[in-house]
């Protein structure tokens, strides 16, 4: 099975427009690409280790944490927005219930 490389995290610039990522070239939303095709995402292992790589690229994509209380909020919905549209676009439900996020069942079932 051919694994492809997922661009996560398109669309944040305009969910928090003051974050660090607020700069960024052309107008565009930052992104990350995260590369798993060397590990097997239908195993335990792999989909924890696909998890840790989408956790930290959300954070980085949304630029280094808070430490004022206002702009925590806004980071971290920054973050978990990231993290939802990353595991909507894997679409496997060993991912997103290892992140203990629930997708729509509309995306679960969109590869049926």
């Amino acid at each position: 099975m051919k694994k492809t490389v997922i661009s996560a995290f398109a669309a944040l610039a305009a969910l928090a427009p003051q974050l660090a990522f607020a700069g960024s070239a052309h107008g565009q939303a930052p992104s990350a690409l995260v590369q798993y095709a060397d590990i097997d995402i239908r195993n335990e292992a792999g989909a924890e280790e696909l998890w840790a790589r989408i956790h930290s690229a959300a954070r980085n994509v949304c630029g280094a944490e808070p430490t004022d209380l206002h702009d925590m909020g806004k980071w971290d919905d920054c973050v978990l927005t990231a993290e939802k549209t990353a595991l909507a676009r894997v679409n496997s439900p060993l991912v997103s219930r290892i992140a203990g996020i629930a997708l729509p069942s509309a995306v679960r079932t969109a590869k049926n």
